[in-house]
This record gives structure tokens, sequence and C-alpha cells, in this order.
């Protein structure tokens, strides 16, 4: 029996519009761009209130969103298919499916892509297998809405 090892190259995505560290008054338009997206796989968003620190404890607990048409699915049986080269999706500030439907305090908020695997074994056990879950980016900002005035005010007679 012969043994086969097939390496690729690792799933990556970058975030755009919005800045990591950052305080934003309105929610900013945001680009996902993904690279070397494995055939049987979903990549996909997710927002949450708090810090990237998070992130392993946030998937774990399922206590997110996964933002609204921000997933890509592939669906490639072919097991010796190599990884799709890219795919880009935005999510809108405000609006139709725009983050503001998610964001909706003031505070710390953090964008995760997300790039959800099934192994594959052989032969294949009944039922499908419990997904890998790769974090690939994340970027962390602030959105604050309200405005904070000190001053004084003086009468006089």
């Amino acid at each position: 029996a012969s043994a086969r090892l097939q390496v690729w190259p690792i799933a990556t995505a970058a975030i755009s519009g919005v800045t990591d560290g950052e305080t934003y008054p309105t929610l900013p338009n945001v680009t996902v761009q993904m690279q070397n997206l494995y055939p049987d796989s979903r990549t996909y968003v997710v927002v949450y209130k708090g810090s990237p620190a998070q992130a392993e404890s946030v998937l774990a607990s399922g206590n997110y969103t996964i933002a609204p048409s921000a997933s890509v699915l592939v669906n490639d049986q072919a097991i010796t298919a190599v990884p799709i080269a890219t795919s880009q999706f935005q999510i809108p500030g405000s609006g139709d499916n725009g983050l503001d439907s998610i964001i909706t305090q003031d505070g710390q908020w953090t964008l995760v892509v997300v790039h959800e695997l099934f192994p594959r074994q052989s032969p294949q056990p009944a039922g499908r297998p419990s997904p890998i879950k790769e974090i690939t980016t994340s970027v962390s900002f602030t959105y604050q809405t309200t405005i904070r005035v000190n001053g004084q005010i003086f009468s006089s007679e």
C-alpha cells in the first residue's frame, strides 16, 4: 500500500474598510477578501461585542451573529481539487443587510472571518463529522454614537 500526502495552502482573509483599534461614530462599509478556500467548506464573518482575545470562547459558546450576506459556501466533492483562488463580499455599514442590524450598542466590537471545513475521512463515517473552525483574521473597533461634553454654566445677576 502506498500513502499519499497532499499539501494545500492555508486559507487566508483580509478585512478592509475598518481599521483595528479605531473609533467610529457611524458604521463603515466593510470588504472581506478571501483566498485559498477549501472544497466542502464554509467561510463567514462573525460579529460580536468584545475583544479579539475572546474569539475562541465566543465561537465555542455560539454567542455571536453571522453578518448578513457575509458567507461563502464551497460545495466541491472532488477530493483532489485545489482550493479556489479568491472570493470577496461586501457588508454595508447601514441599510439592508448592514452591520447596523447587529451592532446596536456603543462599545468594542469584533469582526472575525471563520473558515469552517469538514474533515475528509475514508471510509466516510455515518453522518457528517464536526467541522474544524479556523480563524483567518479579525479586526476590532469601537462604535461610539454618544458625545460627551465637558462644560460649565455661569450665571450673573
